[in-house]
């Protein structure tokens, strides 16, 4: 999950000599959104046998540091903590 971005394509060339790779993101042709719980359980209803999961996908806003605003930064901390608030 993240395939799409940078660090996920790393992880998929590095991986996908030595295993079978489903590349899934929102951009992906299996199409997954880490925010989206419905999302994530169509992905292993539509990829049946998944093994392991590799998940590199990030949620958050895109601003310099300097510019970012108190909503930015909430959000971006927001996002790497799952709904309930804890790790």
């Amino acid at each position: 999950v993240g395939a799409g971005g940078t660090i996920g394509r790393a992880i998929v060339r590095a991986l996908q000599e030595d295993h079978e790779i489903i590349a899934a993101s929102r951009q992906e042709p299996v199409r997954v959104d880490i925010e989206d719980a419905a999302s994530i359980e169509r992905l292993f209803d539509e990829v049946p046998g998944i093994a392991a999961v590799v998940c590199c996908a990030a949620s958050g806003a895109l601003a310099p540091l300097g510019t970012a605003s108190e909503t930015d930064l909430e959000t971006s901390i927001r996002g790497s903590w799952d709904r309930s608030g804890s790790r």
